[in-house]
């Protein structure tokens, strides 16, 4: 896992997390290490054996000083989860698609069909 602020969720036998990865060196200045590419990620594992059972990650560049990764929990409901990233980027998912919304540019929702579990 990567580096990330926000705590798990546990539900229907399954444990909901999100993080950040990034190739920038951990020794980069704080404000510049915020400048480099990275990925945010929902990942999901299975309760009992811990066993990853698919991951969505998506691009997230970081531009501000604190920058070791998502802040919210993820939410639990039903068979979707909802995550907010640290630049307000929302994600729905559940098993068989997963919605997109970019709350700093008001992006509508875009839509994904889910041809296979990741």
């Amino acid at each position: 896992m990567g580096s990330e602020y926000s705590g798990p969720a546990v539900a229907g036998g399954r444990v909901f997390v999100t993080d950040r990865i990034t190739d920038a060196p951990s020794d980069e200045p704080r404000g510049e290490r915020g400048r480099a590419d990275s990925q945010e990620r929902i990942l999901c594992f299975d309760e009992d054996s811990g066993r990853p059972l698919w991951q969505e990650p998506y691009d997230c560049a970081y531009r501000f000083g604190y920058p070791s990764g998502p802040r919210a929990m993820p939410l639990v409901d039903g068979s979707r989860v909802y995550t907010v990233g640290a630049n307000d980027h929302v994600l729905v998912r559940n098993d068989k698609e997963l919605i997109r919304v970019d709350l700093r540019s008001g992006v509508h929702p875009k839509r994904a069909s889910r041809t296979s579990k990741h």
